[in-house]
């Protein structure tokens, strides 16, 4: 509504109306971007770990994509231009662990660039256990790459399940 000293005329509740709906445009236009961009990387095949140090699991499969802002190069999710902030998760399974790994730990790691930014590890007494890294949202500029590491402490030959299902890094854009 137009305040007491602003006459009620057409141009007045014009120009009211057509700031209403520019900020409404912008509002759509934000909800579309954010819903529009996501990307959920995995391996193909299994991957066994050659040593017991971290290794940058060869991701190289998209299983979902929406939007342009995220891709997938050089085994990691690549952040477009526009975005400054990013909502990262990840799963790892492991389908083997050789003797004498199960007092190890087994780790999922989360790399924005060289820098490690997420990290969870269990000591699994089986097998099959998964780790996984619960959402967390980070700042983030055009050209950063996010990458999904693994750790088997204390033996190597542990196996990492691949597919989608097992193992992924998900990467959602907040801004």
């Amino acid at each position: 509504m137009p305040s007491t000293n602003t006459p009620r005329n057409a141009t007045n509740l014009n120009i009211m109306d057509e700031g209403l709906f520019n900020q409404d445009a912008r509002i759509t236009t934000v909800e579309n971007t954010l819903k529009s961009n996501c990307i959920v990387v995995s391996k193909t095949t299994d991957y066994t770990t050659l040593s017991t140090a971290e290794e940058k699991l060869p991701l190289d499969l998209v299983s979902e994509k929406t939007g342009d802002k995220l891709s997938l190069v050089s085994n990691g999710v690549l952040i477009g231009a526009g975005v400054s902030k990013v909502k990262i998760s990840s799963n790892v399974m492991f389908s083997t662990i050789p003797s004498g790994g199960l007092g190890g730990i087994h780790a999922n790691n989360i790399f924005l660039n060289t820098t490690k930014i997420s990290e969870t590890g269990v000591r699994p007494s089986g097998t099959y256990p998964s780790v996984s890294n619960a959402s967390k949202m980070i700042s983030v500029s055009e050209g950063d790459t996010i990458f999904l590491y693994v750790r088997s402490s204390g033996v190597s030959g542990s196996v990492v399940r691949g597919g989608s299902t097992y193992t992924n890094l998900t990467v959602e854009v907040v801004e």
